[in-house]
C-alpha cells in the first residue's frame, strides 16, 4: 500500500493544472511562461554575465507588469528562487515537451520555433521519440510539408511497430497524392492488418522481383555521340548527369589517370538527363593528356538515376561495370585491381573494397578527410544490417548481373540502389578486397537524395526487405546454418562507418520468427525470449505512459537492470561470448534518427551515420 503513495501523488499532481487552474492562467502560462523561462534565458544570461536569478526577474517585470507587482508584494526573492530551480528541473527532465508543447502556433516563425524547440527535444533525448516525432509531423503539416510529415508518422509506427494512433489511413492517402503509390502500398503492408502483413509484403516483393525484369522503355536520344571506337574493353564506367558541368572536368582528369584507360581497356558512358547545364561542351572541348573512350548519350527529359543507369548498361560492351558521380572517384589503380578479383574467380559477381569520404572545395581540391567506410569482416549478411557494406564507388561488378536478375527500378528517385541490392543479393557472390580504392568527394551543397522523399522511398527498397517476408525470401534457398549466423550477427555487428559494435533487436525477433520455420530444432532459439523482451523494452522507452519524471527514472531504472539481466542470459550461448546491449547502441536509434529541420539540411556531414540507407547516399549521387 505505501509503495503506491508516491504514484497517487505523481498523478494528483499532473492532474491539479488541467482540472484546478482557470483558463485565463493556463493561456498566460502556454504564451507567456516560454518566452520567459525559455532555454534561450540561460544563454542570454550567461552572454550578459547576469546571475539566472536576476535575468530572470528583470523578464518578468519589463513584461508582465501586473505579475511583478504581485511578486513585490508576496516576496519575490523566493518566489524567483523556487522558479529559478524549477526552471532548472525542467530544462533537465523530460517535461521540456510540455514546454515546447505550450508554445504558440499563431503564424508561421511561431510554428517554426516550435518546430526547432521540438528538434532539440529529438537531439538531446532518446526517449519517448514517438510522441516527439508525431509532434514534430503535426506542426509540419500546419507549415505544408506534408510529406516531411509522413515521413514522422511513417517513424512512430515503426518504431511502435504498429499504428498505434490510426496516422496509416491519411499517410497512405498523403503518399498517393503526392505521387508515392507504392510507398503507401509497402506501408499498410507492414503497418496494416497483422494477419495479412506476411502475405501483402511477400506480393510487393514478388511483383518488386517482375518489374525489375523489365528493361527500360526504348528513347530517342536528342544526342548520341560515340567516340569509343573499336576494340574490346574490360570495365565501363557508367556516369549519369544531371546539373554536373561544374564537376565533370575534375572528374573526367581523375579518370584518366585509370591503368586501364592507358592500357585501352576503359570506356566511359555518359547519360545527360536533360541536364540544364551544358556537359556536353564540358567533354567535347576538354583535352586530356591521356584520351578516354567515352559515348555521350542525352535524353529530351529528365529521368531517375536509375532508368539513366539502365539505358548505359543496355549500351555497355565489356563485362564489368562500376558505377559513379561526378562527386566520386577511384586511384588509379581501383579498376585495375578490381578487375582481377573478377578474373581470378568466375564465380564472383560484386567485389567491393573500402572508400574514403573527403571535404573537397568547390574546384575539387582536398580540405580534410571525414570519415571512412572500413568493411573488415564482411560477409553477405553484414547488407542486411548496413547497405553501406556493398556499394559501388569502389567496387566492380559483372554485367551478367542484369541478364540474370533483372535491372535497376527506374520508378525510385533516390532508393534505387538500395532495393536493387535487396533484390539480387540473395542470389550472387560477393566478397571484400580490404585496400581503401574509393574516394567521395564531398562537395559542400545538398544533395537532393539526402530528403525525407529518399527516407520514404527506403519503406520499400529497405524497410521491406527487413520484415519476416523479406528474410524469409533472402534465405529460403539457404542453409539453416545462413539463418542461424544472420541472427547473431544481428545481436552484435560493427557498421562499416563505425568503430563501436551495434545490435539490431528488431531484426533479430524477425529473423528468429524464420528460424522457428526453418529450423524448430535450432539451438539459437534459446534466445527468442530475451530478444522478445528487448524488443517490447525498446518500444516501451520509444513510448513513455506519461511524462512524470519520477516514473521515467523508474522505468530507466528497469530498463538498465533488464538488459544487463538478458545481455549476461545471452553471453553464455557460444555463438554470442562478447555481446553488448546498449539502447542508444541499437540500429533503431542509428537509422532514421534525425530531424529533418534547416538546422541538419544546411550541413551535409552533421549526419553522416545517421541513416543506414540514406547514408551512403548523403555522399554519393544526387538524382538524375
Amino acid at each position: 500500500m505505501w509503495t503506491k503513495i508516491p504514484k497517487v501523488l505523481a498523478i494528483i499532481r499532473g492532474r491539479i493544472y488541467f482540472y484546478l487552474v482557470p483558463r485565463a492562467l493556463k493561456d498566460l502560462v502556454k504564451y507567456c511562461v516560454p518566452s520567459i523561462f525559455g532555454k534561450s534565458v540561460r544563454a542570454q544570461a550567461v552572454k550578459e554575465g547576469k546571475g539566472i536569478l536576476r535575468f530572470i526577474r528583470a523578464r518578468i517585470y519589463g513584461k508582465i507588469p501586473l505579475i511583478s507587482k504581485v511578486l513585490q508584494l508576496i516576496g519575490p526573492v523566493r518566489i524567483l528562487r523556487h522558479l529559478e530551480k524549477y526552471l532548472r528541473f525542467r530544462v533537465r527532465s523530460q517535461e521540456d515537451y510540455p514546454v515546447a508543447y505550450w508554445m504558440p502556433e499563431r503564424n508561421t516563425e511561431e510554428i517554426a520555433s516550435k518546430i526547432e524547440a521540438f528538434s532539440q527535444i529529438a537531439s538531446a533525448t532518446r526517449l519517448d521519440r514517438v510522441r516527439v516525432f508525431r509532434e514534430l509531423g503535426r506542426l509540419e503539416l500546419l507549415l505544408g510539408n506534408d510529406l516531411t510529415a509522413c515521413v514522422y508518422a511513417i517513424r512512430a509506427m515503426r518504431l511502435a511497430g504498429n499504428d498505434l494512433f490510426q496516422d496509416l489511413q491519411w499517410v497512405c492517402r498523403t503518399l498517393q497524392r503526392a505521387g508515392f503509390p507504392l510507398e503507401a502500398e509497402a506501408a499498410t503492408a507492414m503497418y496494416g492488418n497483422p494477419q495479412d502483413r506476411h502475405l501483402r509484403c511477400k506480393q510487393l516483393l514478388d511483383t518488386a522481383t517482375e518489374r525489375g525484369m523489365n528493361p527500360p522503355h526504348p528513347c530517342e536520344f536528342e544526342i548520341y555521340d560515340d567516340r569509343r571506337g573499336i576494340g574490346d574493353v574490360k570495365v565501363t564506367v557508367i556516369t549519369s548527369l544531371y546539373n554536373a558541368a561544374g564537376k565533370l572536368t575534375c572528374f573526367l582528369q581523375a579518370l584518366q589517370s585509370q591503368t586501364l584507360n592507358r592500357t585501352g581497356e576503359l570506356e566511359l558512358i555518359l547519360v545527360d538527363s536533360g541536364s540544364p547545364t551544358d556537359e556536353y561542351d564540358v567533354i567535347c572541348n576538354l583535352e586530356l593528356n591521356i584520351p578516354i573512350r567515352w559515348l555521350y548519350v542525352r535524353t529530351p527529359t529528365r529521368e531517375t538515376i536509375q532508368t539513366a543507369w539502365n539505358r548505359a548498361i543496355a549500351l555497355a560492351r565489356s563485362p564489368y561495370l562500376t558505377f559513379l558521380g561526378v562527386d566520386e572517384t577511384v586511384i588509379p589503380s581501383a579498376l585495375t585491381e578490381l578487375a582481377a578479383e573478377l578474373d581470378a574467380d568466375e564465380s564472383l559477381d560484386w567485389v567491393q573494397a573500402d572508400s574514403l569520404i573527403t571535404e573537397v572545395d568547390g574546384n575539387g581540391l582536398l580540405m580534410q578527410d571525414v570519415m571512412k567506410y572500413d568493411r573488415t569482416g564482411y560477409t553477405p549478411s553484414h547488407v542486411y544490417l548496413e547497405t553501406c557494406y556493398l556499394s559501388w564507388v569502389g567496387a566492380l561488378y559483372r554485367r551478367s548481373i542484369h541478364e540474370r536478375f533483372g535491372y535497376y527500378d527506374g520508378t525510385f528517385s533516390a532508393a534505387g540502389d538500395t532495393e536493387f541490392k535487396g533484390r539480387v543479393l540473395p542470389y550472387i557472390k560477393t566478397k571484400h578486397l580490404p585496400k581503401m580504392l574509393g574516394v567521395f568527394l564531398n562537395y559542400q551543397e545538398e544533395r537532393t537524395t539526402a530528403s525525407p522523399k529518399a527516407e520514404i522511398e527506403d519503406i520499400r527498397a529497405w524497410y521491406l526487405h527487413r520484415t519476416p517476408a523479406g528474410i524469409d525470401r533472402a534465405f529460403r534457398d539457404k542453409n539453416a546454418s545462413d539463418l542461424e549466423s544472420m541472427l547473431s550477427l544481428s545481436l552484435h555487428y560493427r557498421k562499416s562507418y563505425c568503430d563501436h559494435f551495434s545490435s539490431d533487436v528488431e531484426f533479430a525477433a524477425n529473423t528468429i520468427e524464420i528460424l522457428k520455420k526453418h529450423a524448430p530444432q535450432s539451438t539459437l532459439l534459446s534466445l527468442d525470449p530475451g530478444i522478445a523482451r528487448l524488443l517490447h523494452l525498446y518500444r516501451a522507452l520509444d513510448y513513455l505512459p506519461d511524462f512524470d519524471q519520477t516514473r521515467v527514472n523508474n522505468i530507466v531504472k528497469q530498463a538498465h537492470a533488464m538488459i544487463a539481466e538478458i545481455q549476461a542470459q545471452h553471453r553464455q550461448n557460444v555463438c554470442l561470448p562478447s555481446v553488448k546491449y546498449d539502447v542508444l547502441n541499437d540500429n533503431r536509434h542509428e537509422q532514421h534518427h534525425f530531424v529533418w529541420a534547416k538546422t541538419t539540411r544546411s550541413k551535409p556531414t552533421d549526419h553522416l551515420a545517421s541513416a543506414a540507407p540514406g547514408t551512403r547516399r548523403k555522399t554519393r549521387r544526387r538524382a538524375a
